[in-house]
């Protein structure tokens, strides 16, 4: 990757901020806050890969006061120029796009795609590296020239596995495992339909005991389904009856509810008769005749005699409701008995039916039990050899898994190229210093058993005598980090056929005097062969030593940059 320029707008200090980067070694010099880090690396972790030491979604690389923040680098990789913009809004999702430029900065293939996610994939395919690897290799950041230095084994491992694009062998292994699954389970369901066929066919080579059996079921199955239909015919016309007994309780329910209510209005006007009696003077109001008190008793007399008549007719009547509402509930429960009955006697004949159908299709195919014979013969050839070609494929794909494990062929990759890692790193250390040390990497260890496990660590052979790392002075440690750091992007670099064509230094002047830091910029400035653009982010102090400087300032609170 080659850093051609940066673009941002309201991203940390920076309100409106455009930076084209010449080649060679370029210094970004300013005070501390200035903004010199968020001009190259915070701005192009962040578009690049979403990444910031801030972290979170993004909200807080706005700038004060505004609700969205831009970032826009263009970069070259092998001769193709292309731009990435990522865009954060507050509170809402972040934009990411993907182009390819021409030399005129026109857009020529868009790379973008529907997800943010996919976009990013692309971003990492055509930079060959993750975030990850782009900190361990083009870019030191400030207090971090050791990170690599100081990853644990295993942190350092993954690294390489990063750089040399190995970590697609956990896709293979993961696709091996997933394909040896796949043909297990294909490989029992053909297991069980092999028992099935071997089951059928030891029932086809006793055809006659099991046609008798089959004949003797259905005869039983076929005698208990005429018999419970018989009974089932018995039981809808004994339901008939019961539910004609029924209906006729409930229309004399009705009757006799009729006269009682026609008993109760005698009763009301027998009632108001003898008391208008009472009331009478001696002459009738009707015809003036005199009524003496011979006349009333008589009259009072049959007005009793029809009222006692009334009231036994109407005990009559209450008695013979009650009778037959006892009737007419006990018939209500044989009726909903009788429908549970019928109900069942259904079911049944139904599924005596169905195991009928059965037995009658089950004896149709003992018809010719020779070609069911051959035809199951052929069937079980037929999967036993797939089977067995499944149980090959599974050998296969458990031995691949394990060659794409981490002690497989990842590891004999790194095996094979740790040897020209050392090599780059210490020629790296050659053109940096007249140190007489050499640098080698060690991938295996003896653990307590004696066995050879796995490791990555990092030993200095000073002279005859192995040296640790923090033996050796800050500028020491200094020049052998950057040439570590060298020849990892060289390693990346030949793994992914296009150059690391721009290194990130941020304050790698920190822990150095004034002479060494003038020594250290002229070693930069050899390294310039090497990379097209050298970005050393540094005070103000050394802006001296450097032929092109890319000054940052600060006006109230916002970055300015003075070229």
């Amino acid at each position: 990757m080659n850093l051609l320029s940066v673009s941002l707008n309201n991203f940390l200090s920076h309100k409106l901020t455009h930076v084209d980067f010449p080649e060679g070694l370029i210094g970004l010099v300013g005070l501390n806050g200035s903004g010199k880090s968020a001009l190259v690396k915070e701005s192009v972790t962040w578009a690049l890969w979403g990444k910031s030491r801030i972290g979170g979604a993004g909200d807080d690389l706005i700038h004060y006061g505004e609700s969205s923040c831009t970032a826009v680098i263009k970069f070259d990789v092998n001769g193709k120029i292309f731009k990435v913009l990522r865009k954060r809004t507050l509170g809402k999702k972040t934009e990411l796009s993907f182009h390819i430029l021409n030399s005129s900065g026109m857009v020529t293939k868009e790379l973008s795609r529907p997800v943010l996610k996919n976009t990013q994939e692309e971003i990492n395919k055509v930079l060959g590296m993750n975030y990850d690897t782009f900190r361990n290799s083009c870019c030191i950041e400030q207090g971090e020239a050791d990170s690599f230095s100081k990853l644990s084994p295993k942190e350092a491992a993954q690294v390489m596995l990063d750089i040399l694009q190995l970590n697609m062998y956990d896709k293979y292994k993961k696709e091996c495992i997933d394909k040896f699954m796949q043909s297990n389970t294909q490989k029992d369901k053909l297991d069980i339909a092999c028992g099935y066929l071997e089951e059928r066919l030891h029932q086809i080579s006793d055809v006659k005991s099991i046609q008798k059996s089959k004949q003797t079921e259905l005869s039983k199955i076929l005698k208990d389904y005429e018999n419970t239909k018989k009974d089932y015919k018995k039981m809808e016309s004994k339901c008939s009856s019961i539910q004609e007994e029924y209906n006729s309780y409930v229309l004399r329910i009705k009757e006799l509810d009729m006269e009682l209510r026609n008993i109760d209005q005698n009763i009301s006007r027998l009632s108001s008769q003898a008391a208008a009696l009472d009331l009478l003077n001696e002459k009738c109001p009707i015809c003036y005749s005199n009524i003496d008190k011979s006349n009333k008793d008589i009259i009072k007399e049959n007005l009793r005699k029809e009222y006692q008549d009334i009231l036994d007719k109407k005990m009559h009547i209450d008695d013979s409701k009650k009778i037959i509402i006892v009737k007419f509930k006990d018939t209500n429960k044989k009726l909903i008995t009788m429908n549970f009955v019928i109900k069942s006697h259904k079911n049944k004949i139904t599924g005596l039916h169905g195991e009928a159908s059965k037995l009658e299709g089950e004896l149709e195919s003992l018809k010719n039990p020779a070609k069911e014979l051959k035809d199951i013969i052929s069937k079980l050839s037929d999967h036993r050899v797939i089977i067995n070609q499944l149980i090959k494929e599974q050998e296969i794909y458990s031995s691949l898994s394990q060659a794409f494990s981490h002690k497989g062929i990842p590891l004999l990759i790194i095996d094979n190229l740790i040897n020209e890692l050392d090599l780059l790193v210490n020629e790296n250390l050659k053109l940096l210093s007249d140190l007489p040390i050499s640098i080698k990497f060690v991938t295996q260890r003896e653990s307590v058993n004696g066995d050879l496990v796995d490791t990555f660590k990092i030993t200095i052979q000073d002279g005859l005598e192995v040296r640790s790392y923090f033996n050796y002075s800050g500028g020491e440690r200094m020049i052998i980090d950057l040439a570590i750091r060298l020849g990892l992007s060289e390693l990346l670099s030949r793994r992914n056929n296009f150059k690391v064509e721009t290194l990130i230094i941020d304050e790698g002047l920190g822990s150095l005097d004034e002479a060494k830091q003038h020594n250290f910029i002229k070693t930069l400035e050899l390294l310039t062969s090497r990379f097209k653009r050298i970005v050393l982010i540094t005070h103000t102090e050394a802006k001296q030593y450097l032929n092109h400087c890319i000054e940052l300032t600060k006006d109230d609170e916002i970055s300015v940059v003075k070229t």
